[in-house]
């Protein structure tokens, strides 16, 4: 355990530099949490079981110019169970951010976007995930601007769970690593003046990354304390081209952040708390840019299934 903390606070410190955006930072999704839609052994059912979030929160602590209000949503759905041990699900996440450049305080500015199918198998007290993920981004009203920047960046992505005790209580905390090799990566920028500005999408190799969360009883009752954060390395090549990626090296990046606060959980989990987010490229304009966040919000989640 001391190393899993050392590791995160490592990540933690390193974190002023850049990584792409993606949706489900924060959270980490697997439909085989919840033992109560267990099957017996050699049992299949399909169409199993679905779940997902919602979050919506206000950059009114910490923000940038385009950051002034955020939204999230996300959803599985289980196309398969085999009785306790493997899954098949369609995932989909999407974050929406607006800025306050308009008459109401809110103009809507970009989304982002993923959807994929993952493959959960359980080993033991630990699980295996493998799956492909589709992302992209596009911008949301910006005539005024006359900018664009369009980004998709696929991934072949691989995640090993392992649940553990944590703080006197039983399997309330998880450590997941997490592996990205990207296949499809476009990162289109109007004006094309901004092409050659680095980072660029286009050479995105992969990525490494973890997620440390946790909750914390605070009574008997409904009240909890939960803790949520992640890190990401992401490899950058010289080259665009898919192939020749792996034979040049041009830097590495890191991303992270920490989700903190109050949760009420009955059936369903209601939390009201601060986010920190480190972006150095957010991905909205056509040129690069860094953003050190805090946004105050409410997040709601089905707990069996999302940590």
């Amino acid at each position: 355990m001391n190393s899993i903390l050392y590791l995160i606070l490592v990540c933690l410190l390193v974190a002023p530099l850049s990584a792409q955006r993606m949706p489900d930072r924060f959270v980490v999704f697997n439909p085989l949490f919840n033992a109560d839609d267990n099957l017996p052994d050699d049992s299949t059912a399909y169409i199993h079981s679905f779940g997902g979030f919602a979050e919506f929160a206000s950059y009114a602590i910490k923000r940038d110019f385009e950051h002034a209000w955020n939204q999230k949503l996300g959803t599985f759905v289980e196309f398969f169970r085999t009785g306790s041990s493997s899954s098949l699900a369609f995932v989909g996440n999407i974050e929406f951010v607006a800025n306050s450049d308009n008459d109401i305080g809110f103009k809507p500015r970009s989304i982002f976007w993923e959807e994929g199918f993952v493959y959960t198998r359980k080993s033991g007290d630990n699980f295996w995930q493998l799956g492909y993920m589709h992302r992209c981004k596009h911008d949301i009203d910006n005539y005024l601007y006359g900018k664009e920047r369009a980004l998709i960046f696929g991934s072949i992505q691989g995640k090993f769970l392992t649940p553990f005790d944590f703080l006197e209580e039983q399997e309330n905390a998880l450590f997941t690593l997490r592996g990205e090799l990207y296949t499809i990566r476009q990162d289109y920028r109007y004006p094309n003046s901004w092409m050659p500005v680095n980072s660029n999408w286009k050479q995105l190799i992969g990525s490494l990354g973890f997620n440390f969360n946790f909750t914390k009883k605070l009574s008997s009752n409904y009240w909890n304390y939960y803790f949520n954060s992640y890190s990401m390395v992401n490899f950058f090549s010289k080259n665009e081209e898919f192939l020749d990626r792996f034979s040049s090296f041009q830097k590495v990046d890191i991303n992270a952040g920490i989700a903190t606060g109050i949760a009420i959980r009955g059936k369903a989990e209601f939390r009201i708390g601060l986010t920190y987010d480190y972006l150095s490229d957010t991905g909205i304009n056509p040129y690069p840019e860094k953003a050190h966040l805090v946004k105050l919000g409410v997040f709601i989640l089905n707990h069996t299934s999302y940590r």
